[in-house]
């Protein structure tokens, strides 16, 4: 054979071989019955698996040395994990498949060990945590006190299944994380999930509920929560969770997206708007006593952008800086627009209900009884605007130029409570009334 010819054959027997070497799988069988351990030849289909390999399971392996793989997918055989020993590592490097693990099984692939994710060894901008659609069993779980490392760019969480995936432990690292479900599906961060050290931003894709019930979820002040998809909520259990700012960049028009809050957080960073005809809804439970944020802003010159606030309370939320009076007009409470102020502590209220430490105290003004039910006697200086407020903030009785001792009707207005304004000669008054 000619020697150019010879070489020619060599040269593409290499490279053959290389191809096949980057696309090879191995899989883990515990046929070695000695034991279940990860660097037991006997243990794999075709060897213990390196960076090129992809990995099956169809066994539970003990990763008791560093392991390293293309990525892990659940085999045949039911639920699998893979329980690390102290100090032992699984590192994932995500080749050219455009999964890092992927589970299509009726079954739960459980990681109990600390793994490493390098989104882009060779060039791809994300790497895919999925599981598929169709069986009523399959999950993907990350036990709580093991830390998951996104090295690169982005991790994609992809559940298309009608469970939950879980995140219970350490999340660290600067890649993103990129969150894809479906509406019946849902990803939980639990109570152990851990954030502290992850510098990478957390957006959402399409439809989807989080759940967070992580004391230590999204702390770094310098990543944003981004909801993106017209319909998409979170949800925070977990106290002082967020400390990056809360981003709501739906580009559908009129998107509703919503952060139910059941535990109070000390320091947002703040709430930004990219798109107009946005509403981002807080729906904060009645037992939070605490939200506190940096600012509003929008990255345009947007005017039909609403903070709308579910279940307002005065001086829970509020800013550490003084809002303009654009930014307090993006907040509703409720659905119903506008009536609210500024304390000078930063504190957001009922316009009606500024009190002595915002405006000058006006003198002389006895409002009785308290409760009422036919009338209310309000002594004032002559000439006084009385206004009566709802907790709403909406003004439902107002008189003008009233006399020193006032009676007004109350028998129309419904049981409840109410703030009567008394204004006089640029003086405030106000105090809450009980209407039976």
């Amino acid at each position: 054979m000619d020697i150019k010819l010879r070489n020619f054959f060599l040269l593409l027997f290499i490279v053959v071989g290389l191809h096949i070497h980057l696309n090879a799988q191995t899989t883990f069988t515990n046929a070695d019955i000695s034991n279940s351990n990860w660097d037991t030849p006997g243990n794999w289909s075709a060897g213990i698996p390196d960076a090129n390999d992809l990995v099956t399971l169809e066994a539970s392996p003990i990763l008791n040395v560093p392991g390293v793989a293309s990525g892990i997918v659940l085999g045949v055989g039911g639920d699998h994990s893979i329980t690390g020993v102290m100090g032992t590592t699984l590192t994932l490097k995500c080749l050219d498949q455009e999964y890092v693990i992927l589970n299509q099984q009726n079954a739960v692939l459980n990681f109990n060990c600390d793994l490493e994710i390098d989104t882009n060894p060779s060039g791809n901008t994300t790497a895919v945590i999925e599981t598929t659609a169709g069986h009523i069993n399959n999950k993907i779980i990350f036990s709580a006190n093991k830390t998951l490392t996104i090295i690169n760019k982005t991790l994609r969480i992809d559940n298309e299944s009608n469970n939950v995936m879980e995140f219970n432990g350490i999340i660290e690292g600067a890649g993103n994380i990129f969150i894809h479900k479906q509406t019946n599906s849902n990803i939980v961060f639990g109570s152990g999930s851990d954030l502290t050290n992850h510098s990478g931003d957390v957006s959402s894709g399409s439809i989807y509920d989080v759940l967070i019930n992580s004391i230590n979820l999204f702390r770094d002040v310098n990543t944003e929560l981004l909801l993106r998809n017209n319909g998409g909520s979170v949800t925070i259990n977990g106290a002082n969770s967020i400390e990056g700012q809360i981003t709501a960049t739906a580009d559908e028009d009129g998107s509703d997206l919503t952060i139910n809050i059941n535990a109070n957080q000390d320091n947002i960073k703040g709430f930004n708007f990219k798109q107009d005809n946005n509403t981002l809804t807080l729906n904060i439970k009645n037992t939070v006593l605490n939200v506190t944020a940096g600012d509003i802003t929008t990255e345009g010159a947007y005017t039909l952008v609403k903070l709308n606030i579910v279940g307002f309370k005065e001086d829970v939320l509020k800013f550490t800086t003084t809002l303009t009076p654009t930014q307090l007009s993006y907040i509703t409470h409720d659905g119903a627009p506008g009536a609210l102020a500024q304390r000078t502590t930063g504190e957001i209220v009922y316009a009606a209900t500024l009190g002595v430490e915002d405006y000058q105290q006006l003198e002389g003004v006895n409002i009785y009884p308290n409760p009422a039910s036919a009338e209310l006697s309000i002594d004032c200086p002559y000439g006084s605007e009385i206004g009566v407020y709802n907790l709403k903030g909406v003004e439902v009785k107002n008189i003008k130029n009233a006399n020193k001792s006032y009676r007004m009707p109350v028998e129309e207005l419904s049981s409840g409570l109410y703030i009567v304004k008394v204004q006089s000669e640029g003086r405030f008054y106000s105090k809450k009334i009980q209407i039976k």
